[in-house]
């Protein structure tokens, strides 16, 4: 599968892209830099939005992960 995240660095909030056949199981989990789950969701469509006005300026990581066929890793930066 093809993803992307934009805007990148960003303030409020964050968009995952997604090309993917509609019967995969995907999903993502956003965590901190310790490794510490902060949101984690099942996504069901080609264009998810991600909030991230509630965290402090950091580097953050973003795992999109298919289930039994790997995953990706995004590191976002939150201004």
């Amino acid at each position: 599968f093809k993803a992307s995240v934009y805007p990148n660095p960003a303030k409020e909030l964050i968009y995952l892209k997604l090309d993917f056949d509609t019967g995969e199981k995907l999903s993502f989990q956003l965590l901190d830099m310790n490794g510490s789950l902060l949101e984690s969701k099942k996504l069901d469509e080609n264009i998810t939005s991600i909030f991230l006005s509630h965290l402090i300026p950091s580097t953050y990581l973003l795992v999109v992960k298919r289930k039994n066929k790997g995953e990706k890793t995004f590191k976002i930066i939150k201004k």
